[in-house]
């Protein structure tokens, strides 16, 4: 069965062979990606409605404020260098093996700093049990570090199967546990056993896909280029971390926390489902792109398929809710959260070309081009503030979620003109396909609103998606629907 196939221990640092059928895998890895979000998404509401009824909120409480320090050290325990394994076109078995250690002594460094900053976590928000939970939260650095390069290796061969495999089973396990410790009375330490669980399961699970074991770190194998790639992906999410954060610590400071609520919750409902949708393409797109020279036509044609797709996937639909905001706010979070509708609605303003904006990073990381990102960021890094920040001062909360979406048009294009410079992605088609999408969700929306089937929130978004791909197959342009199903049921 492939769901048990491992990594050929003759094949794992060879790159010929991953060049082939390109097309089939990219498709099948992204479909099986797909549904691996939309099984975990299931797994987690499940888990929400068990543990709910056995811990007070306090239990999760503890956790949230423990996970805020050890979710910021957690974003410089990879350093990119997982990404460079999967860009780069030709590895070799010393140049990974150094990169593990790297990895692990990273992992260690990281781990000691939060053990060390427990207390303080501690003190500052005056609840003692968080020294003993922030400590023990430590050690999943040091796991997690033993497998970041058996994981990219994974991804680089295009094992999406069997990590979306490993990712369901880890949750469940993880569930279980949580659930059977917090039925005894263990309170928060049910979570934070369940979390180091998944962990030990997780390694386990991927050693048995990728048995390969590190040979000692040498000097003089060629590294520095890859430390240098991660160096730069990693500053590029160092300053995209304090631009997602900027905007909640303003509200959170000056509106207080009901306005943050409505704030981070109307963000929230928005991402969460574009989200589901552009993770498991981008994770497809960077491995199958970087076997393709980008001065070639077919890195070209491969991009603008998948932007043509997304597109499609998305705009419509963003546009629907957008112009049924109160609907879709009081169908899924009730009639008290109706003040989070104009804020959602701003935030739609900027979500009809977000998942697009998060493909440019597809191009520079896989052109091997991580620079060139740091670099934008730095230039645009003060647009997203001033934006938020006339917004903010001009109409509160709501003005701030359209201020923020402003930003993302105002750095869009000019970014995409950037990135793709020197690449074979010409501008002018990208905009076609833009153009193409807004137009199918103008006649989609259109013929929804005026057959009164928006009236209803689930038979609307269904009418939408059924005109969306209906118009896709009818006007000129890419018929990506006919290549997916092509591709899903080749036999190759």
């Amino acid at each position: 069965m492939r769901i048990l196939s491992s990594i050929r221990t003759d094949k794992l640092f060879e790159s010929g062979h991953l060049k082939q059928d390109l097309g089939r895998k990219s498709v099948r890895g992204g479909i099986t990606t797909m549904s691996a979000e939309c099984a975990g998404f299931i797994i987690n509401l499940i888990r929400t409605m068990i543990l709910a009824r056995l811990l007070i909120p306090d239990d999760f409480g503890i956790i949230c404020m423990a996970m805020v320090v050890v979710g910021f050290a957690g974003m410089f325990k990879d350093a990119g260098l997982s990404m460079a394994t999967v860009q780069k076109d030709e590895i070799n078995e010393r140049q990974i093996s150094t990169l593990f250690w790297c990895n692990v002594t990273l992992s260690i460094f990281l781990g000691l700093c939060v053990l060390v900053s427990s207390p303080l976590v501690s003190i500052f928000y005056k609840k003692t049990e968080l020294t003993a939970v922030t400590a023990a939260l430590s050690i999943s650095f040091i796991l997690s570090g033993l497998i970041i390069q058996h994981q990219a290796l994974m991804r680089r061969h295009m094992m999406f199967t069997q990590l979306a495999y490993i990712n369901i089973v880890t949750q469940i396990f993880s569930l279980i546990v949580a659930a059977i410790l917090a039925s005894i009375g263990w309170r928060y330490w049910a979570l934070v056993i369940s979390i180091m669980a998944q962990a030990l399961l997780n390694i386990v699970m991927i050693f048995l896909y990728c048995p390969w074991f590190p040979q000692k770190p040498l000097k003089g194998t060629g590294v520095r280029q890859m430390l240098k790639f991660g160096g730069h992906l990693t500053g590029f999410n160092f300053l995209n971390y304090f631009i997602t954060v900027f905007d909640q610590a303003i509200v959170g400071k000056y509106a207080g926390a009901t306005e943050l609520g409505y704030y981070t919750k109307a963000y929230g409902l928005l991402m969460t489902p574009l989200n589901n949708i552009k993770g498991p393409i981008t994770a497809v797109l960077i491995p199958a792109m970087s076997r393709i020279s980008y001065k070639q036509p077919r890195y070209a044609n491969y991009y603008e398929q998948i932007n043509s797709l997304l597109s499609i996937l998305t705009t419509p639909m963003v546009i629907f809710l957008m112009w049924n905001a109160k609907k879709f706010i009081t169908f899924f979070l009730g009639a008290d959260w109706l003040a989070a509708a104009p804020i959602f609605q701003g935030f739609c303003v900027g979500g009809i070309i977000q998942p697009l904006a998060g493909l440019t990073g597809c191009v520079a990381i896989s052109a091997g081009k991580p620079d060139m990102l740091l670099r934008w960021r730095i230039i645009s890094f003060w647009i997203y503030p001033v934006c938020f920040l006339l917004g903010f001062w001009h109409n509160g909360i709501v003005g701030a979620s359209y201020g923020r979406s402003i930003g993302l048009w105002f750095t869009f294009f000019p970014c995409l003109i950037y990135i793709i410079k020197g690449t074979s992605i010409m501008f002018s088609n990208l905009c076609i396909i833009i153009a193409r999408s807004f137009i199918i969700a103008a006649i989609a929306n259109l013929t929804v609103y005026f057959t009164f089937l928006g009236n209803n929130i689930i038979i609307g978004a269904i009418a939408i998606l059924i005109a969306t791909f209906t118009l896709n197959e009818l006007l000129p342009g890419k018929k990506i629907g006919r290549e997916i199903v092509g591709k899903i049921f080749t036999k190759k």
